[in-house]
């Protein structure tokens, strides 16, 4: 289970890359597991976790704010 702390984030990060919390989740935690077994395979899925790690960064430095603020607004119950 996620924290209210931990939704926010993972929603705001969401938002940012335009991917559901849960598509957010599967991303990461399909490759990190292919990457923990090691070899080539695992080599090559530690790869592309620090590639998307790098467009969620871009992501949420292009989107953050604004994502930030969309997530709060919709909490208080006012639309955007």
């Amino acid at each position: 289970m996620l924290s209210d702390g931990e939704k926010f984030s993972v929603d705001r990060l969401g938002l940012c890359m335009n991917i559901t919390r849960s598509g957010i989740l599967a991303n990461i935690v399909a490759e990190f597991v292919a990457a923990a077994g090691g070899g080539r395979k695992g080599r090559g899925a530690e790869k592309r976790v620090l590639a998307y790690l790098g467009e969620c960064r871009k992501a949420v430095k292009k989107r953050g704010k604004w994502a930030e603020e969309f997530i709060s607004e919709l909490g208080r119950g006012v639309k955007a």
